[in-house]
């Protein structure tokens, strides 16, 4: 609704705009506050993505290095007899992506502590200093980057109560520009009108997406029959076949969706919704150690 506004208000004549007191001053400061409403919003997105497709990279070349050592190690073992060896390096990308952040750092980090270990033994199956000391430099890239996203959810946390204020800001400005056009409802009637009905959330005969999502898990495959939640509303949602769900007709705001499914870890995120327009945003659910040790 806000862009709603100021994308009318830029197309009004100055000089209707000039019989109305005050009202340049009052929709400077309304721009400048949905600017960084916009800004905001962006960062938020922006940001949150960023560091999770980082990470995800990270993680990715991190595995792909350990499996090759691993497997070159399994080989050795099975020629070798063995047994124990062999089991510890029965190692795949699929499953080690699937554990948790710190767990699939360790078991890459014992990997390469057996590559080293066994080095002068492993010549002939290919595992070399170079292959290990870029596997070590891997490690200690993704275990660094860890903390990251964590901290992005706190950095998330203080823009949404940034957010809230800035909502605020625009509803305080927008009210006083509400009285000051209305001065005008009879002897500019089309102008009144017309500012009203940018004012409201037009609903047509059909159902607009506010908010639509994709849920995938670690290797980037859809998660069906996740549940999703709007907290503080009765807004329930299941995903689909494709991992995703819509929800439609939101007021503008701030809203905390809950997404969950048995056996994997919940997630909490928090998106900022603009009525009128469409809120896309990604959630990866991983997979849950414990329910797995339980199982």
């Amino acid at each position: 609704m806000y862009y709603v506004v100021e994308d009318y208000l830029a197309t009004v004549p100055a000089a209707t705009l000039a019989t109305l007191p005050e009202f340049d001053t009052k929709l400077v400061l309304f721009t400048t506050t949905v600017a960084l409403i916009r800004a905001e919003s962006e960062r938020q997105t922006t940001n949150r993505v960023g560091l999770r497709m980082v990470k995800d990279t990270l993680k990715l070349v991190m595995t792909r290095l350990a499996v090759d050592v691993a497997t070159r190690i399994r080989a050795f073992a099975i020629n070798t007899d063995d047994m124990v060896l062999r089991e510890e390096m029965n190692q795949r990308m699929s499953n080690l992506n699937k554990r948790p952040d710190t767990v699939c750092a360790d078991i890459c980090q014992y990997i390469h502590g057996k590559g080293t270990e066994l080095l002068l033994q492993l010549a002939d199956y290919g595992v070399t200093a170079v292959l290990l000391t870029d596997l070590e430099k891997s490690i200690d890239e993704y275990v660094a980057y860890i903390p990251k996203p964590r901290a992005g959810i706190v950095e998330q946390k203080h823009a949404t109560s940034t957010m809230r204020t800035l909502f605020k800001a625009s509803d305080a400005v927008l009210s006083t520009m509400d009285a000051l056009v209305t001065m005008v409802q009879f002897s500019d009637a089309d102008f009144y009108k017309t500012y009203l009905y940018s004012r409201k959330i037009i609903r047509p005969g059909y159902r607009t997406v506010s908010l639509r999502g994709a849920i995938t898990n670690a290797e980037g495959m859809p998660v069906v029959k996740a549940n999703i939640t709007i907290e503080g509303t009765n807004i329930a949602r299941k995903t689909t076949e494709n991992g995703g769900f819509e929800v439609k007709d939101l007021a503008s705001g701030m809203y905390a969706v809950l997404i969950s499914k048995p056996g994997y870890t919940e997630v909490r995120t928090v998106v900022a919704v603009t009525a009128t327009e469409r809120t896309d945003f990604t959630a990866v659910l991983e997979v849950d150690a414990s329910a797995e040790r339980v199982a």
